[in-house]
């Protein structure tokens, strides 16, 4: 009896056996059919961050999630060279979890993953330019595209300009600081050069000895006009307003420092002088007077004038009246060009 049940239970066996081996395989041809099907489609999980402190690139510690970013998703494959560029879908950080988003897509070797600029949070700004990554989704294999924004120093409006007046105390004032010393309580106004506009005032001594500031906007340079009332006795602002060329663009606090010199040192203004004509003294000229070819000719051979004696002494005489005559013939001319000088 025990012999018969042990060889049922043996025969039991080996139907079950049967059945698994059966069993088997009926279905392995399916599973290898399962494991032979590769997936269409892969899964990209963006992530977006925001840099909020200092070491953000290494701690997690220094950075915080960044919702409401768009990411768009294309195609970058090429056909024939170039880039097709196939729309394939979007998503908004923040909608799978603070800071993330995620999308599927179809494996290609070449996805571009976008950040939109126009959703950054004000102040940030990402990197890179167009700010994107290039992924391989060939594989398959989930992928993850981080996006770390960086804050965004403002451009600044305005610029602080301090300006400065001294005192010449001493020679060489202009090279020498121990020549020189602030003067306080000077009232200063500050205006845009080209436009006239006045950007402000104040009055030296307010934030150090001779020196004042005031916030004014990017200039190329300003004039500053100095209230000759508050100017200290026995100095003298010159020239009044005096010019300072700024340098907007360094990004830098400008400065602009006037000197005031003592009046005995500023030369007077010189009287203007009136050129006049100046008249050119003529010497006269002599012009010698005909004389006769022959003096000394005797009376006898003179016309007969009535008068001598027949000798010399009349033709002395004679000579005499013509050296007198030519005399006065020279004064004349003289004369007459004296008086032609006073009428020029």
């Amino acid at each position: 009896m025990v012999q018969q049940n042990t060889r049922f239970r043996h025969l039991r066996l080996m139907l079950t056996g049967m059945l698994m081996l059966v069993g088997l395989g009926a279905f392995s041809p399916g599973m290898a059919a399962q494991d032979g099907v590769e997936p269409e489609t892969t899964v990209v999980t963006v992530n977006v961050n925001l840099c909020i402190d200092v070491g953000c690139t290494e701690l997690p510690e220094a950075v915080a999630p960044a919702d409401g970013v768009r990411i768009d998703f294309s195609d970058d494959s090429t056909a024939d060279g170039v880039g097709t560029g196939v729309d394939l879908g979007s998503c908004v950080t923040g909608e799978l979890e603070p800071g993330a988003c995620a999308i599927e897509v179809p494996r290609i070797e070449s996805l571009f993953v976008l950040l939109d600029a126009t959703t950054v949070p004000e102040g940030f700004a990402v990197e890179s330019n167009p700010p994107g990554l290039l992924l391989d989704a060939s594989s398959g294999e989930p992928l993850t595209a981080p996006f770390l924004l960086f804050p965004v120093e403002p451009e600044p409006e305005t610029t602080t300009l301090t300006t400065s007046i001294l005192l010449c105390v001493a020679a060489g004032c202009t090279e020498l600081p121990e020549a020189v010393e602030p003067a306080d309580g000077i009232g200063l106004e500050i205006s845009d050069t080209v436009t006239g506009d006045v950007l402000g005032t104040c009055v030296t001594g307010d934030v150090a000895p001779g020196d004042c500031a005031i916030e004014i906007p990017l200039v190329d340079s300003v004039d500053v006009l100095i209230d000759e009332r508050t100017v200290p006795e026995g100095f003298m602002a010159e020239p009044n307003p005096g010019q300072a060329m700024l340098d907007p663009t360094s990004g830098e606090p400008q400065t602009a420092s006037f000197l005031l010199l003592p009046v005995e040192q500023i030369p007077p203004e010189e009287p203007t002088v009136v050129p006049t004509e100046v008249l050119e003294e003529v010497e006269p000229t002599l012009v010698p007077t005909q004389a006769p070819e022959d003096t000394d000719q005797t009376v006898s051979a003179l016309p007969d004038t009535g008068t001598g004696d027949g000798n010399g002494s009349a033709g002395l005489l004679l000579t005499a009246s013509v050296l007198a005559m030519a005399v006065l013939g020279l004064a004349a001319i003289g004369v007459r060009r004296v008086v032609g000088r006073a009428e020029v």
